[in-house]
């Protein structure tokens, strides 16, 4: 019994203890499912509720360095003249910054340190915005800026923002990143203590041996596997175009390309080992918040910069952050020259906001400009104006000298108007020859003075190979009021334009609001117009041309005029334009040139036979192919000796092409004679004048008054003109002659005709009788004016 019972006291022990041992093996086992399941619970509930939340906060944190970055730009730039896209990049930076607080704001609500930043947040507001406000009065004001003022700025803004972001820190490190990094540990060390303790039971139970022996032989082999792969990773890495770095821990590079490409930097220095090595401090800050959310948040993150640390040419980057597959604490990032697509993207951008002729700004940067002036003017009241030109008789240059010449007039023109105005103006060419200059905190003094400045600079001559070309332009001026739009400040410098082109060439005038009236009465005019000549409404007058050696009056120039029944007189300078553009110049020209004919008939049979009798032809008329066997019929129903008629033509009529000069030709065979009407201001050349067959040249009043150019180029232009006219056999007339002073001056230097309010007005052909004997009786009498004006 006694030697039974002792030798049943081991079995017992040993059932005993493996009883123990299984009742200790489902305890832990138990209490590790308990664990993990609580782990695994808590973990989930952190990434619902608390990691949405964290993960704005990263970008809070992002943005308030990016708009702090912005800010610094932009006050740093010295002049302010280029800082409208920093000023741009900055508002952009605030509205995002403002956004993601807003929606950490709804995911956060009554997490712990809410309301402390919070109030941190509200607290440094302020003075961001205070700072942007200051950088837009600096940027609109033309005033030099002192750099004291500049550096105050950025150092008190960014003190704000540096706090701003450091309770930012300050909430990351106290409650989220600590829940992040003790959920994980605690994940891991709970799952290797159950392993640990599985391993010692299976031990317990005969299974620790094999285990062992099938953990040591895997782990020989996913070390040699591992060895494998990471010899063709780094093989991998070497021959890629793009540099792959690996960053381990916070930023150091445990893996990397041997050609760091445009990452290079200078050979003294020390050898790469961190992100810090290849980065410039500023672009640093940027990469160190996007790899802070790759490591927390595991998702790819990508940024661009540009390369500070090449010492040559800017070179742009592009750097993609993503986590290993097998170890997320290991990011990879591969860094890519971008610089080639970012020329292309900065080419087409220029491209798309750019006139390709001649480099100055296009419609659609007109139209940005001008909204972003008229929403500054609504804030801060300063006026906006803007400046609408259009060349006089471009078309002519374009026909006469070939498209290559008129290009390189509107490059001329282009850099004219850009140097006669401020650096800060906004120089644009809208097409064709239209431009506009976009004149911000300008008042209405300042802008007529630029105007003037602008059309003064158009006007000097111009050498076009062979040709002198004498440009001139229209100019609109309209200032913005209250509430006015971009289209409306466009249509209203247009119709100011037009006004100023309506009223001759080379001025400018500024919007009024009865300008609208003048479109719509243009259209009324255009209808009464195809009615004036059945109705009777049209007249001719006639003006006399007069010799300046000897006082006689040599013939008379016919000058139309319309009686309209409900508007009275209409000047010609308002119905011309419009019957050129509607093509009613054709007929009212054929009833002007039978009417001046059966005039001159009746002048010459009054006065003598050497009177002559000039009439203007337009080019839409020298265009037309019956123009000969008008005038020819005229000629004949009237019975008009050939050589009494001048037909008068524009240098804008001359132009290089076969039927025109056919015409033109043809004209001179029947016998009569040609002059050139308004010479000086358009673009004929002396070998161009040799081939046409031209008897009279006619000298634009411009040049006898002077008023917009000096006396001594007033002087040397008209001894040109004159000298010109005498070495190729042609007569000259004066237009324009209002005093004995510009008579006498014009005598002396050889002129032979004049033609003005000298003698006489245009007058009816009653009258002609009375001009003709005051002018016969006394050569230097000047005519009472008061009733006319120039025609």
């Amino acid at each position: 019994m006694t030697s039974s019972h002792g030798d049943s006291r081991p079995h017992l022990k040993v059932a005993a203890l493996g009883a123990t041992l299984l009742l200790l093996m489902v305890v832990v086992v138990g209490l590790g499912v308990l664990s993990l399941t609580s782990i695994q619970r808590d973990y989930e509930t952190f990434a619902e509720e608390d990691f949405p939340a964290f993960n704005h906060l990263i970008h809070v944190d992002r943005d308030l360095f990016r708009a702090r970055a912005a800010l610094e730009e932009a006050l740093l730039t010295a002049d302010l003249e280029h800082s409208d896209a920093a000023l741009v990049e900055y508002e952009l930076q605030l509205d995002r910054t403002e956004a993601r607080w807003i929606e950490y704001l709804e995911v956060a609500k009554n997490s712990p340190g809410e309301v402390e930043l919070q109030n941190d947040y509200e607290q440094h507001r302020a003075s961001w915005i205070a700072a942007n406000l200051t950088l837009k009065e600096l940027s609109l004001s033309n005033a030099p800026v002192e750099q004291a003022i500049v550096s105050d700025l950025v150092m008190e803004s960014s003190l704000h923002f540096d706090a701003a972001r450091t309770a930012v820190h300050d909430l990351e490190e106290e409650f989220y990143e600590p829940l992040v990094e003790n959920g994980t540990d605690a994940s891991r060390f709970d799952a290797r203590l159950l392993l640990l303790v599985l391993l010692g039971i299976g031990a317990t139970v005969g299974l620790g041996i094999s285990i062992a022996s099938v953990r040591s032989t895997k782990r020989q082999y996913l070390e040699l596997r591992q060895r494998e792969l990471n010899k063709r990773f780094r093989s991998l890495v070497e021959s890629a175009q793009d540099v792959i770095t690996v960053v381990s821990g916070g930023d150091d590079l445990s893996v990397m390309s041997t050609d760091l490409g445009p990452l290079a930097v200078s050979p003294d220095a020390p050898p790469v080992t961190s992100v810090a090595d290849i980065l410039d401090p500023a672009t640093y800050e940027i990469w160190e918040a996007a790899d802070r959310i790759v490591r927390l948040s595991n998702r790819t993150e990508k940024i661009e910069f540009e390369s500070k640390w090449t010492g040559g040419p800017a070179v742009y980057v592009e750097a993609q952050g993503s986590t290993m597959a097998d170890d997320p604490t290991e990011r990879v990032w591969v860094w890519r020259d971008i610089t080639e697509r970012k020329e292309l993207e900065l080419q087409l951008s220029h491209q798309a906001f750019h006139d390709s002729l001649t480099g100055v700004a296009n419609r659609s940067l007109l139209h940005d400009r001008i909204d972003h002036a008229l929403s500054m003017s609504n804030r801060s009241g300063r006026p906006v104006t803007l400046l609408f030109a259009d060349l006089d008789d471009f078309k002519t240059v374009n026909d006469s000298l070939g498209h290559h010449a008129g290009d390189e007039l509107l490059k001329i023109i282009t850099e004219r108007i850009t140097s006669s105005v401020r650096s800060s103006d906004t120089v644009a060419r809208l097409g064709g020859d239209e431009f506009a200059v976009l004149l911000e905190d300008t008042d209405a003094e300042t802008a007529a003075e630029l105007c003037e400045r602008v059309l003064k600079s158009i006007a000097r001559i111009v050498e076009l190979g062979e040709r002198f070309v004498s440009p001139s332009a229209s100019i609109g001026i309209a200032t913005a009021l209250p509430g006015t739009t971009t289209e409306e400040l466009i249509r209203n410098a247009d119709l100011a334009m037009y006004a100023a082109k309506n009223a001759g060439r080379g001025q400018s005038k500024a919007y009024q609001e009865r300008m609208h009236e003048v479109t719509s009465e243009a259209l009324v005019l255009q209808a009464d117009l195809r009615n004036a000549i059945t109705n009777d409404e049209l007249a001719l007058h006639f003006q006399p041309t007069v010799s300046l050696s000897n006082g006689d009056i040599e013939g008379f120039e016919a000058l139309l005029r319309w009686a309209h029944p409900e508007r009275g007189t209409i000047p010609p300078d308002r119905f011309i334009p419009i019957a050129e553009a509607t093509g009613l110049i054709i007929p009212i020209g054929r009833w002007v040139l039978q009417e001046a004919c059966t005039a001159a008939v009746q002048l010459r049979h009054e006065k003598g036979a050497s009177l002559t009798m000039s009439v203007n032809i337009s080019p839409q008329q020298l265009r037309d192919p019956n123009i000969v066997r008008t005038v020819e019929t005229a000629l004949a129903r009237t019975g008009l000796p050939a050589p009494s008629l001048v037909l008068e033509i524009t240098e804008g009529s001359l132009l290089d092409d076969d039927s025109s000069i056919e015409r033109l030709n043809d004209l001179k065979n029947l016998g009569l004679q040609i002059a050139i009407d308004d010479f000086g201001t358009g673009y004929a050349s002396v070998s161009y004048l040799q081939n046409l067959p031209i008897d009279i040249v006619k000298i634009d009043r411009s040049f006898i008054s002077g008023d917009a150019l000096t006396e001594g180029e007033r002087k040397a232009f008209l001894n040109a003109i004159i000298g010109l006219a005498k070495s190729l056999n042609l007569r000259s007339v004066a237009e324009g002659v209002e005093d004995e002073d510009q008579r006498d001056e014009l005598t002396e230097l050889g002129c032979d005709t004049g033609q003005g309010f000298l003698w006489s007005p245009a007058t009816p052909l009653s009258q002609t009788q009375f001009v003709i004997e005051q002018i016969s009786g006394e050569h230097a009498t000047t005519v009472n004016t008061s009733s006319g004006a120039p025609d």
